[in-house]
């Protein structure tokens, strides 16, 4: 069984206006998806990814995402 590559694509987060994504979508766009089903909702629970709930449902944070990604980058130059 091939090992999932374990780098993650975040290409998408400069194209992507939308300021929520769900965890479904979150996973298909990034590839971690290929890495199994429970690992963004493990990322969730751990608070490494920042989450809003619109309603009943749990969504990804894009703006708050992009800025962590570049605190995180800004922090490590």
């Amino acid at each position: 069984m091939k090992k999932p590559d374990k780098t993650v694509n975040t290409s998408f987060l400069a194209d992507n206006p939308i300021p929520v994504m769900t965890l479904k979508k979150f996973a298909a766009e990034t590839g971690l998806a290929l890495a199994g089903p429970t690992v963004v909702n493990g990322m969730v629970q751990r608070k490494a990814l920042p989450t809003v709930k619109i309603g009943k449902h749990r969504m990804i944070d894009m703006d708050a995402l992009r800025l962590m990604l570049e605190k995180q980058r800004d922090s490590s130059c």
